[in-house]
């Protein structure tokens, strides 16, 4: 027989500070009254909208190594929120042969009565989805009517830095881990597919002379006179700030002269 005689039961708390001992109490005494040996699984601090939890877990792993036979509960609401999470979990314990029960709701999956009930939140869950799915179409259609980006903001790497990591001889996950990318709201790594992407965009442009990182770097190169040793920080007057590039063209922060260029 699937569990040897035992039953699991799973109680959760929200917060640390609240006590599982009701549920815990009503549950064990469920378990006497069928003559099954109870297997305790608690989670405390723990919110029901979250799908994953430890104890929740390791329960699910031993339903599925069939180390009992019913799994209970206080009520619904101790093992999913959503009719969407509790109709999977039901599901995958009709399909173990592992029975469930709420018992302070009189709902068992082994009687006529619970399987009705199970069919009908199957069907609510169902017609979630649904509606979700729709709502989710609907917005992207608005959203892309009004000119908007739908999806998670584009990464946008530095493409000088780019050209001069794999200059330096970096791998793609090196110069990937090395560098950072810009989405509009926050820095991250860009990923290696995005590197390997964008690397391969800027070395086909330098082969065809359409490189803008290399038109920069010739204008800079030109703007630097001959017999300053190519240092653009030549060209600031003694007692100048340190040379500074605009629209790709050497200047200095300070020194003579009205625009601080001290030429």
């Amino acid at each position: 027989m699937t569990g040897n005689g035992a039953i699991a039961i799973y109680a959760r708390v929200s917060t640390t500070a609240q006590e599982e001992g009701l549920q815990v109490a009503a549950l064990r005494e469920y378990a006497a009254r069928r003559g099954l040996v109870p297997i305790e699984y608690i989670d405390r601090g723990y919110s029901g909208a979250m799908d994953s939890r430890p104890e929740l877990s390791r329960l699910m792993e031993d339903a599925r190594r069939r180390r009992f036979q019913v799994v209970a509960v206080w009520k619904f609401d101790r093992a999913a929120r959503s009719v969407e999470h509790l109709t999977r979990m039901l599901r995958e314990f009709e399909s173990l042969g592992i029975g469930f029960a709420s018992v302070t709701e009189a709902f068992d999956l082994a009687t006529p009565a619970g399987k009705l009930v199970f069919h009908v939140l199957a069907a609510v869950a169902e017609m979630e989805r649904s509606v979700i799915a729709e709502r989710v179409r609907a917005g992207m259609a608005h959203a892309k009517a009004h000119g908007k980006a739908v999806g998670r903001p584009r990464l946008v790497v530095d493409d000088e830095e780019l050209l001069r990591l794999h200059e330096a001889g970096l791998s793609v996950r090196e110069i990937a881990t090395g560098m950072s990318a810009d989405d509009g709201k926050t820095l991250r790594h860009p990923s290696p597919s995005l590197v390997s992407r964008e690397l391969r965009r800027l070395l086909e442009a330098g082969a065809s002379g359409n490189s803008p990182v290399r038109a920069r770097r010739k204008a800079q190169a030109a703007a630097v006179p001959p017999g300053t040793g190519g240092n653009p920080s030549a060209l600031c007057a003694p007692g100048g700030a340190a040379e500074r590039f605009v629209n790709g063209v050497p200047a200095c922060t300070g020194g003579s002269g009205e625009d601080g260029a001290g030429r």
